[in-house]
């Protein structure tokens, strides 16, 4: 009895020695799996992040190669434009009845620019054109060219300073003016001309029709349309600027939705080959 006590106490004792021996190797053998996991994963990031690299780089090789969409409208309308006698300094775009589609606004905007058309302007009796949704289509859908773009007095301060940001330190270089107008937009202006007008000149001056020209033109600060572009069903103007038709060549197309290349190039090819007589 007095031995089988003694074995047991011995044996208890030895279990007290080797327990710490045993974590030892337990945590030992812990921290090596938790290290090996950690490389494991690192390097699994350090190969995704490889492969992710070599794809970017063959789709840039690739986009060089086989050029996008819009790429090739860029190059369709700079060699287009290079066969034209002239190229209008103003395009006008009068909407109908129809909803107004940003993203095809976007792609004449995109195609002014590079047939280097100085201004445009987007015009709707019916339906109120939103200046914030145009801006933005603009930055989804071609934020590289804002430094290009000045946008027109119907856009708002906060428009024309979100656009400066978004330049991202580049040069303000604007190639291309766009304006927005509605149906009020010609009762307005000729509120500024008339209060202009009253004030510059005493009342004993007369005033004609080239010092109203002048004062509009000071406002607006855009020459007169040479090229307007109507989609509709109707030969309509819309109550468009009427003192700003003098001599436009206008051309109308049923819908501006879904808008093509071909359209735009058929509108500059037309107004290419007309003479204008300045109304003689």
């Amino acid at each position: 009895m007095v031995k089988g006590k003694f074995n047991n106490a011995t044996l208890k004792k030895s279990d007290e020695t080797l327990n710490p021996l045993g974590l030892y190797l337990i945590n030992n053998i812990m921290l090596i799996i938790l290290v090996l996991i950690h490389n494991i994963y690192s390097l699994i990031i350090y190969i995704y992040k490889l492969v992710d690299y070599f794809l970017k780089r063959l789709q840039q090789c690739f986009a060089l190669l086989i050029p996008s969409k819009i790429s090739r409208e860029v190059m369709s309308v700079r060699d287009g434009v290079k066969s034209l006698s002239k190229i209008p300094q103003h395009l006008a775009v009068i909407v109908g009845s129809e909803q107004i589609s940003y993203l095809d606004f976007t792609k004449l905007i995109l195609w002014c620019l590079n047939a280097e058309i100085p201004h445009i302007s987007f015009y709707s009796s019916l339906n109120e054109i939103s200046c914030h949704l145009l801006y933005k289509a603009v930055c989804v859908q071609s934020k590289d060219n804002l430094l290009r773009i000045k946008w027109g007095e119907s856009f708002s301060d906060d428009i024309k300073k979100l656009a400066k940001k978004g330049i991202n330190g580049y040069k303000w270089q604007p190639a291309l003016q766009v304006n927005v107008f509605n149906s009020s937009s010609g009762i307005d202006c000729l509120l500024k001309v008339t209060r202009n007008l009253c004030k510059s000149h005493s009342k004993s001056s007369k005033i004609d029709i080239s010092d109203v020209n002048k004062e509009m033109k000071a406002i607006l600060c855009i020459p007169d349309p040479d090229l307007v572009i109507v989609f509709s069903n109707i030969n309509c103007t819309f109550g468009f600027l009427p003192w700003h038709l003098r001599v436009t060549e206008i051309q109308r197309v049923t819908t501006h939705h879904n808008l093509n290349i071909d359209t735009f190039m058929e509108a500059l090819h037309s107004y290419s080959d007309r003479e204008q007589r300045f109304g003689k």
